[in-house]
């Protein structure tokens, strides 16, 4: 089954210095009710869709559309997420209101995002709130942090104390892409290698506030020329076929990025010194080979001529 991803608009309460949307109190940039209610329904049509996940920005600055998102999803016995900074978390009073509306309208997981680059603009006081409110509420909870070398958030996740207790923390890289641009090159961590032969860990159709609509939801996609159709007349069954049947991401999935990199320095598209240096994760690889425009049409031959010769 898959997931049909909306980032429904680049607005947000804060500005943190490692986004990797950049995302402001002042932006503009956003998908409409319409548009999204019309993702959202097609999305609970298609077979093969199972989970609504929504995102931002910051998707809570517009409460009623996404209480309306839950409650289409709920009708059609999809499950449906939600991706916050948990602002919303002043007291616990609040908060426990705030969850238990969410999950009234259909809400089945939540994930906070909460590491060093958020804690100086939202305080630890509120997810803390946010967490010992759903004792009472149990909604599925997930911490997602983002580290580099430099920031662990070691710190502020035992600030949590006895709330974080029993609640999943999700820590990865942070990606040079967006806000995060600014940061060196010394402080991103990167583990592995092309001899790791990483493949893509998952595709599902993202719509994204910039009206396109893309294979995934990896932030790195968002700055690649992947993206195969617009948000606002794609419909979300012919993404999903779309995905499915396209060589270029078959090979990603099944070959993985150690072959392609390997065939595009062959092709002299690459030069060697890609197979020295060390990556982020496969989102990374994907990036390299994708954001370039001369780069991702050498990958379609290469991929295409695979394929046929395989297929003779």
């Amino acid at each position: 089954m898959v997931a049909l991803g909306i980032v429904i608009d680049r607005k947000c309460n804060i500005r943190c210095g490692h986004c990797c949307f950049s995302s402001t109190p002042q932006a503009e940039e956003h998908l409409t009710d319409e548009q999204i209610l019309r993702i959202v329904k097609e999305g609970c049509e298609a077979p093969a869709i199972d989970t609504i996940s929504l995102s931002g920005g910051e998707a809570l600055l517009r409460k009623p559309l996404v209480l309306e998102v839950l409650r289409v999803a709920k009708s059609y016995g999809k499950a449906a997420t939600l991706v916050t900074n948990g602002f919303w978390g002043q007291n616990k009073k609040r908060a426990e209101e705030t969850l238990f509306e969410l999950k009234e309208a259909g809400l089945c997981a939540l994930k906070i995002s909460f590491d060093d680059f958020h804690q100086d603009l939202l305080k630890v006081e509120k997810v803390k709130n946010i967490l010992d409110a759903n004792l009472s509420v149990r909604v599925p909870i997930a911490i997602n942090v983002a580290v580099s070398k430099n920031f662990s958030s070691d710190r502020i996740l035992a600030a949590l104390g006895e709330s974080l207790m029993g609640v999943k923390v999700i820590k990865f890289p942070i990606q040079r892409v967006g806000a995060a641009e600014q940061y060196p090159e010394e402080s991103i961590i990167r583990r592995h290698r092309i001899e790791d032969n990483l493949t893509c860990p998952g595709f599902e159709p993202t719509y994204h506030y910039d009206g396109k609509v893309y294979p995934c939801c990896s932030p790195t996609v968002f700055t690649t020329d992947l993206a195969f159709g617009k948000a606002e007349d794609l419909p979300v069954e012919r993404a999903v076929s779309s995905i499915e049947r396209n060589l270029l991401f078959a090979a990603i999935r099944q070959k993985g990025f150690k072959w392609l990199f390997e065939r595009c320095i062959e092709e002299r598209v690459l030069d060697v010194s890609y197979t020295e240096r060390s990556y982020v994760d496969a989102c990374e690889m994907c990036q390299i080979l994708f954001s370039n425009p001369h780069t991702l049409k050498a990958v379609v031959s290469i991929v295409s001529s695979e394929y046929t010769s395989i297929s003779k």
